[in-house]
C-alpha cells in the first residue's frame, strides 16, 4: 500500500482527514463508510489500496479495498468495499507489486456472476 507509506504534503486545514489518519494498517481497517460491491458494477472509480485476509461480517476471509470517485476526490468521499473475487484480488496484488496505487478501474460482473476490474 504505497500511497499510505508516503503521503504528499498537504496544507493543514485543522481536520483529521488532512493528517491521513484514516487507515489503521495494523488492524487492516479503513475508517470510511462501506459500500456493497454489487452496487458498483459498471462504475468507474479510483482504488487507493487494499488489505487481504480481513474477517468479514460472516467471519469469512475477505479482501478489503478503498475507493474514491476520482483522483482528486477528498478523503471524505472514500468508501471501503469487501471482495472475495479472485479476479479482483489478483489485480489488487499486481497493482501493489508494481506500486501503481492509486489506480482508476471500472468494476464489471461476468455473466456467471463473478466480479472483475477493467
Amino acid at each position: 500500500m504505497a500511497d499510505y507509506k508516503t503521503r504528499p504534503q498537504v496544507e493543514d486545514d485543522g481536520t483529521l482527514a488532512c493528517l491521513g489518519l484514516t487507515t489503521d494498517i495494523e488492524r487492516k481497517h479503513f475508517s470510511c463508510p462501506q459500500v456493497n460491491q454489487s452496487s458498483l458494477v459498471g462504475q468507474t472509480f479510483v482504488i487507493d489500496g487494499f488489505f487481504e485476509h480481513v474477517k468479514g461480517i460472516d467471519n469469512s476471509d475477505k479482501t478489503l479495498y478503498k475507493i474514491r470517485p476520482d483522483f482528486d476526490s477528498p478523503e471524505t468521499e472514500a468508501k471501503k468495499v469487501f471482495t472475495g473475487s479472485q479476479e479482483c484480488i489478483a489485480i489488487l496484488r499486481k497493482l501493489e507489486e508494481l506500486d501503481k496505487f492509486p489506480r482508476k478501474v471500472t468494476l464489471r460482473r461476468s455473466p456467471k456472476g463473478s466480479f472483475y476490474f477493467e
